[in-house]
């Protein structure tokens, strides 16, 4: 998603000035309408690249998806258009990721395009499953029915990360702190115990040679050590974020 500002004119005739989040400049234009303002100029403004990565790695959560889903069904059976109960959705959530891509989505169906071309424009954010179960219901003129089924189906896979996420706490916390035990070992502990070693000026086994190195180095650059274990994590957390990752 890309940021614009905008120059406007209010419903009391006044001049404002601001900025935007929308996928494209067309969508800028129509959320600004649907704000009450008349835009007068779009301009898209170019994102730091701190900002780039994090909308590129953020993932849009699953409760969000099935609240969306609920209340997408919900609104066509009351015989609301597509576009606009988007458009409406797109309001009411909090995630700003999703935000932008509902009111992207609505702009292609207004351009004329099927809902689930639309929801394809976006394979990292709504499954083949998803996309394939709302084309069904299009081509079926049963969408309503196939949203509902959908609902369903994501709940069960929301139960189903919870469970696991519950089952995995545990090994978790064991793990995170049998390595946070160990670097501080090594930074402050075996460095004592290596000088005793040094003092002895015997030939000492190979592996136990490597732990020395291996201690004198992280006691010199603990700091670096430090670091480096918590980049590490962080990259390994976003890589799971990705659509490798996940796989």
């Amino acid at each position: 998603m890309a940021t614009f500002s905008y120059s406007a004119i209010n419903k009391q005739g006044g001049h404002e000035q601001g900025m935007i989040e929308a996928a494209n400049t067309l969508a800028a234009g129509h959320l600004l309408k649907e704000q009450g303002l008349m835009p007068l100029e779009v301009t898209e403004k170019h994102q730091n690249k701190f900002w780039q990565l994090y909308q590129t790695v953020s993932t849009v959560p699953l409760k969000e998806k099935i609240v969306f889903i609920e209340n997408l069904n919900l609104m066509l059976r009351s015989g609301i258009a597509a576009p606009r109960a988007l458009r409406i959705l797109a309001r009411q959530t909090k995630s700003k990721k999703f935000k932008n891509i509902m009111v992207d989505i609505a702009t292609a169906v207004e351009s004329g395009k099927s809902l689930h071309e639309a929801l394809g424009q976006y394979p990292d954010v709504f499954s083949n499953i998803f996309v394939s179960m709302v084309k069904i219901g299009e081509l079926s003129g049963n969408l309503e029915k196939s949203l509902e089924y959908l609902g369903i189906q994501l709940e069960r896979e929301a139960d189903l990360k919870s469970k696991t996420k519950g089952a995995m706490i545990y090994p978790g916390v064991i793990i995170s702190v049998m390595v946070v035990i160990g670097l501080l070992l090594a930074i402050f502990v075996l460095p004592k115990l290596t000088a005793t070693f040094k003092e002895f000026n015997a030939e000492l086994p190979f592996l136990t040679k490597i732990v020395i190195k291996v201690t004198d180095f992280m006691a010199a650059h603990a700091i670096l050590v430090l670091g480096g274990f918590v980049l590490a994590v962080g990259s390994f957390i976003a890589f799971l974020k990705t659509a490798v990752g996940k796989k």
